[in-house]
């Protein structure tokens, strides 16, 4: 996660928080903007998540690598499989899930990356995550794994059958359920992933302002040329300003604006003052109000 408000800025910015207008979406969507702001499932160039397309086992493997708190090395030095080599885009990816021991080949020494996955298959690495072995459950493979999926309500909105080819809609919802799951220790996942933030309460309940806010860059004062340091082509963000849905053409020169690569979103603001910034109360680098021309902001 990156961060977030430079204090010579923020009294400027002033509306830092997301409103619940900006905010109300559908379960999807909002499945779809954790997992965005996470940076495991983001759109193409336009936006579009494709959730009606099947997912290979190469797409399945980068996916959960993104949500796995091991980090990813550039080309390997070897294939990890010969199907598999060391050029292929996914290779990266398959090397790091095969040595954290999250993904195993099939037994002809296979990956099969341009495969669809299955449910089942899929289960099986989200478990890992989890801290769960094959070795923690009985039966033929793969019914204790799904036995468990179930148990743990991993299934909430997945509609692919145990030996069916996942949708992206499939994998959406199955990853977005791991990161309010507790792990096999009792600790929910994604507080696992992003420790520092708790980001999901006692209850289980996720607190994705605070997540969305996490994944936030910037800020820029609107000038000439601002979008060129926002790092994407703005031509199909998602734009909110001052807490509404809006567009681009309505950020105006001086609004204060924050961006989210992977979530393709712009949020602009343009309630400011003017005056002298005179100090940062409890501190600069953590401040919960500021004082600009004698007067204090929360």
């Amino acid at each position: 996660m990156k961060k977030r408000f430079p204090s010579a800025l923020l009294a400027a910015a002033l509306a830092l928080t997301l409103l619940p207008t900006a905010l109300a979406a559908t379960a999807a969507e909002d499945a779809s903007q954790v997992l965005a702001a996470l940076d495991i499932m983001v759109g193409d160039e336009n936006g579009s998540l494709n959730l009606s397309a099947p997912v290979t086992r190469a797409e399945f493997v980068k996916m959960l690598m993104a949500a796995s708190p091991v980090s990813v090395g550039d080309e390997p030095a070897v294939s990890p499989y010969p199907d598999v080599p060391r050029t292929h885009w996914a290779a990266p990816y398959v090397e790091a899930a095969v040595r954290a021991g999250y993904v195993t080949g099939y037994l002809d020494g296979t990956f099969r990356p341009s495969n669809t996955i299955t449910l089942s298959e899929g289960v099986v690495m989200v478990l890992r995550l989890l801290g769960y072995e094959d070795a923690d459950f009985t039966g033929v493979w793969p019914s204790g794994q799904m036995a468990q999926y179930r148990a743990l309500k991993l299934d909430q909105g997945v509609t692919a059958g145990q030996d069916s080819a996942m949708k992206r809609r499939d994998a959406l919802y199955l990853f977005y359920n791991l990161m309010i799951t507790k792990n096999k220790e009792g600790t929910y996942y994604l507080n696992v992933l992003e420790p520092t933030l708790n980001l999901v309460n006692t209850a289980g309940e996720l607190d994705r302002v605070a997540l969305i806010n996490s994944a936030m860059e910037g800020p820029v004062v609107a000038s000439s040329g601002w979008q060129s340091q926002v790092g994407f082509n703005t031509a199909s963000a998602t734009v909110y300003r001052n807490g509404g849905e809006s567009t681009l053409s309505a950020v105006q020169n001086q609004d204060v604006v924050y961006w989210s690569k992977s979530m393709r979103t712009i949020w602009a603001y343009a309630n400011k003052v003017t005056g002298t910034y005179e100090a940062a109360s409890p501190s600069a680098s953590n401040p919960t109000s500021v004082t600009v021309a004698g007067k204090s902001y929360t």
